[in-house]
């Protein structure tokens, strides 16, 4: 009852590799370590949010950004060269917008990344941008007067400041009594 032991070569450790994991054999990961899972879903979708909010905000107001540059002290040519940088920042937006949306329709749960939310925060922006101030102003004056004020101020454009409310008296202090 003798037994001989052999060393074991490269090939014999590859063959069992791809017996234990066939997926590690082929690819040279792990299975888990492919999936890209989102770390903080809720700052995927405020930066969606905002983007979109600002990209659209931007769109809109082409006349007041171009009447903007034009009290500034930029010659024209750069102000030429500020709105072609906006429209390639509209242009490059969009199609990220439709590279996200490929790629959280095609591809699986686990490798989306942060599509979904970058989506979701992108679709709440639009839906803000096109609800009428009518319906803003009127939910917020059911939350309360000075939030209903505040969006009354935001979204009317001829809304002018009270000018008898008095700042002089403001004083700025702190906790440790500076």
């Amino acid at each position: 009852m003798t037994q001989t032991f052999r060393k074991l070569t490269q090939s014999d450790f590859q063959s069992r590799i791809a017996r234990v994991d066939p997926f590690f054999a082929r690819h040279g990961v792990c299975r888990v370590a492919r999936t890209q899972r989102v770390s903080n879903p809720v700052l995927w979708t405020v930066i969606g949010f905002g983007w979109i909010y600002f990209v659209v905000t931007i769109g809109r107001r082409r006349d007041w950004l171009e009447q903007s540059l034009a009290q500034g002290s930029l010659p024209e040519h750069m102000r030429d060269w500020v709105l072609a940088g906006l429209a390639a920042l509209i242009g490059v937006t969009a199609v990220m917008m439709v590279l996200h949306l490929a790629r959280f329709l095609l591809r699986r749960r686990g490798q989306r990344g942060a599509s979904g939310n970058i989506l979701a925060g992108a679709l709440g922006a639009l839906m803000l941008v096109n609800a009428p101030a009518d319906m803003l102003t009127g939910g917020a004056q059911g939350m309360g007067g000075s939030v209903g004020a505040f969006l009354t101020a935001a979204l009317d454009s001829t809304h002018t400041p009270d000018a008898s409310l008095d700042v002089s008296d403001i004083r700025l202090v702190s906790s440790k009594g500076n």
